[in-house]
C-alpha cells in the first residue's frame, strides 16, 4: 500500500505526538479522572433507572398528583 508522502508524515507526527503525551500524565491524576468518570456514569445510570421506575408508578389519569 502506497500512502502519499504527506499522508505518510502525518501519521507519523500524530504517533510521535501521541507517544510524547503519555509520559507527561500522572498516572494519580489519570486514575482519579477515570474514577470520577466511572463514578458519574454510575450515578446518571440510577437516576435514570429511578425515574423510569417513578413514571410507572404514578397514576395514568391524574399524572401523579
Amino acid at each position: 500500500m502506497h500512502l502519499p508522502l504527506q499522508l505518510r508524515f502525518a501519521i507519523l507526527w500524530f504517533d510521535d505526538l501521541i507517544n510524547l503525551q503519555f509520559p507527561l500524565v500522572d498516572p494519580i491524576v489519570a486514575s482519579f479522572s477515570g474514577g470520577a468518570v466511572g463514578v458519574i456514569s454510575v450515578l446518571m445510570l440510577i437516576e435514570a433507572n429511578n425515574v423510569e421506575q417513578q413514571e410507572k408508578t404514578r397514576c395514568k389519569y391524574c399524572l401523579g398528583t
